[in-house]
């Protein structure tokens, strides 16, 4: 008889197993619920962003009044979206963050925690900034450019008014900026690197436009007329802040209406002096110009604009009676730039309007032939002389009476950009008086200064001191490479390479004269006084290629190695610096093992310089978000464009980075392990 088997009792769970599971189903409950909420705001930013889209492309379709309002409510609502969704997973960003060290999606991964709170922020900045624009830009379109007030004259009692908007503005940017800093400090993958590189380029923009929407009603004349004296440069003629000066022009206003405007040639401006109100010219000017004092034409010496300024707003409160509130400077790269925007300007009298197209041909023409003199013959040259820079006094009143007189002629997004475009590349500068006023261009870096920074500083500046207006011939190049792989005592080598394209045989004799036409006078040889600016307490080791003594000195906490090079049509020469850096902890203060940092200001007037850095040290990687128009090779070698200043960085990439991922893996690896033991256990008692 067969015995029967005896059931088997139900496998029952064990305490652990059952809280394993409920925690595995917890957590799926989360994750659900997190997104059934995120998933509706993800696909709302998605169909905002496809609307907003063709706005970047086409931004002139935002300038009717009307619209600002509709796109204000849509930036709005993508704050809330952004918002919303970092309320229901910021718990999780120190651990995302961390997660850089994943190949491929890992860097995004990392930074998306940082532009998530960057991306609220702009969009609380946008709406306030919208807040304060849309009545000034109503003011603005009331403007009808016949009898009635201008456009700036409407808005400026307006810009007032709205002040406290763009001051909110303002300090949601500056607390945005942690968040930023730690973009800043993740390797970003290629296909996020380019985005975050224009926001580090145009974050200081957009700091200091904040801040200058606040100050334009004093730098309007809201309360009190104010003056600004305009220096036009030369930058075929370089000079340490943009090219030599050719005439001056001073510009006044009172509660956003232009009472009066005169531009004169910078000769006449010295001619009205007493010698004895002249300082002392620089050695450089008195051994290659012969100047016998610091006239008001050569008192850019400085290449920091706040000095320079200061010198200039002296010469002619005392040589013309008139005190300035600020200086702006531009040189001939500005005004092409903005004809183009502008459109063609009719100067009076002249037979054909001007273009950027034919700026030059017009500057030649009429320096050689000036409309108010018949030839340069040596019976009339005391007439061409004082006639000369005419044409720049007439396009100038031509420009002030479109900007005033014909509002609506002006595409003001082209104008925009072109007008951006030369602060960014330093073709015009802006020096205002009072460091109020001063704040938002400091914070742009449109002011013209000598910049401070937190690391490695180079600055080269060219002055021609050669009387011939001959530097759009010569091409330059600097190739900057420093060896870090001793931290306490840096070794920089900086090679300037200069090539001549003139044509001709000529001997460099150093010398004046006015030739029979302005295109003679654009050949002959370059004297070139060359200075290198450089973090203070660098030490000169060795010059090669100079054609005179190299002179060591300093200016505003940099060191200064300056000296004489010449060269001739057909010419390319090489003149090589080689010099001691301070250490690494004294550059960075705080971070004596690195990261190395390098800032390169471009000097006002100069062309997109090629530039090549190459760093040695020891296992650093080069950090590309840093800066924009990059090309790198390896980890050491970057080739930009000094179009602008460039911002470089190269960061150990070693044991800290090492431990980060280490700390992270373990953190994964024990929620890995209970997820494991978990359904171990269920077998187990299955």
């Amino acid at each position: 008889m067969d015995t029967l088997a005896k059931s088997s009792p139900r496998p029952r769970y064990s305490a652990t197993a059952w809280a394993l599971t409920l925690l595995a189903a917890v957590l799926v409950g989360v994750v659900a619920y997190k997104a059934a909420r995120i998933v509706p705001r993800a696909a709302a930013l998605y169909s905002r962003a496809r609307e907003l889209k063709p706005l970047v492309t086409d931004p002139a379709a935002l300038l009717h009044p009307d619209r600002l309002p509709w796109l204000r409510e849509r930036l709005g609502a993508t704050r809330d979206d952004m918002q919303a969704i970092r309320d229901e997973v910021g718990f999780l960003f120190p651990l995302v963050e961390r997660l850089d060290w994943i190949p491929g999606v890992g860097p995004d991964l990392a930074a998306a925690p940082a532009l998530l709170d960057v991306g609220i922020a702009l969009c609380d900045v946008g709406w306030w900034s919208l807040l304060g624009v849309e009545p000034v830009w109503a003011a603005i379109h009331r403007a009808d450019g016949k009898d009635g007030p201008g456009s700036l004259e409407l808005a400026t009692p307006v810009l007032a008014s709205v002040e406290p908007r763009f001051e909110a503005a303002s300090a949601i940017l500056g607390g945005a900026r942690s968040a930023l800093n730690r973009l800043q400090r993740i390797e970003h993958s290629p296909r996020l690197a380019p985005y975050v590189a224009q926001l580090n380029a145009y974050w200081p923009v957009l700091e200091g436009g904040l801040l200058l929407a606040q100050d334009l009603p004093e730098m309007l004349g809201h309360d009190k007329p104010v003056s600004y004296l305009l220096i036009a440069q030369n930058n075929q003629e370089l000079r340490p802040t943009g090219g030599f000066i050719s005439g001056a022009g001073l510009l006044k206003i009172s509660a956003g209406r232009i009472i009066s405007s005169t531009f004169q040639d910078s000769y006449a401006v010295d001619a009205l002096c007493d010698f004895g109100v002249f300082p002392a010219a620089p050695r450089p000017l008195r051994e290659y110009i012969w100047a016998p004092a610091l006239m008001f034409r050569d008192a850019n010496w400085s290449p920091d604009l706040s000095a320079s300024g200061a010198t200039l707003s002296s010469l002619y409160r005392r040589c013309q009676g008139e005190g300035v509130d600020g200086i702006v400077t531009l040189d001939i790269d500005a005004v092409t730039a903005l004809l183009w925007a502008m459109g063609p300007l009719q100067p009076e009298g002249y037979p054909t309007p001007v273009s950027g197209a034919t700026l030059i041909e017009y500057m030649n023409e009429y320096w050689t032939n000036p409309l108010r003199t018949v030839d340069i013959t040596d019976q009339q040259k005391g007439e061409w002389w004082l006639h000369r820079k005419d044409f720049m006094a007439d396009l100038l009143k031509a420009a002030l009476g479109r900007l005033t007189g014909e509002p609506a002629s002006l595409e003001l997004v082209p104008l925009g950009k072109a007008v951006l475009g030369a602060l960014q590349e330093r073709h015009i500068q802006v020096a205002m008086s009072g460091a109020a006023l001063g704040r938002g261009w400091l914070a742009s870096a449109w002011n013209g200064g000598l910049r401070t920074f937190a690391g490695d500083y180079l600055m080269v500046v060219d002055a021609n001191v050669g009387f011939r207006k001959v530097n759009s011939l010569v091409q330059q190049s600097l190739d900057y490479r420093v060896d870090v792989s001793n931290m306490e005592s840096p070794r920089a080598t900086l090679t300037l390479r200069y090539a001549h394209r003139g044509t001709g045989l000529v001997e460099c004799v150093a010398g004046s004269r006015y030739d029979d036409s302005y295109n003679d006078l654009v050949s002959g040889c370059l004297w070139d006084y060359v200075r290198v600016y450089a973090p203070a307490g660098s030490r000169l080791v060795h010059v090669s290629g100079a054609d005179s003594e190299t002179v060591v000195s300093a200016e505003s906490g940099k060191a200064v190695f300056g000296c004489l090079w010449v060269i001739a049509p057909g010419q390319t020469r090489e003149l090589v610096f080689e010099y001691e850096l301070p250490p690494l902890s004294q550059l960075i203060p705080g971070q004596a093992t690195g990261p190395y940092r390098l800032l390169v200001q471009k000097q006002p007037g100069t062309a997109s310089v090629p530039l090549t850095v190459q760093v040695l040290s020891d296992g650093w990687k080069f950090r590309p978000s840093r800066s924009t128009r990059v090309s790198f090779y390896g980890n050491d070698q970057v080739d930009a464009s000094l179009a602008s200043d460039v911002v470089l960085m190269w960061a150990d990439g070693g044991a800290a980075a090492r431990r980060a991922n280490l700390a992270t893996v373990l953190v994964l690896g024990v929620g890995v392990a209970l997820v494991v033991i978990g359904c171990v256990l269920r077998r187990s008692v299955g």
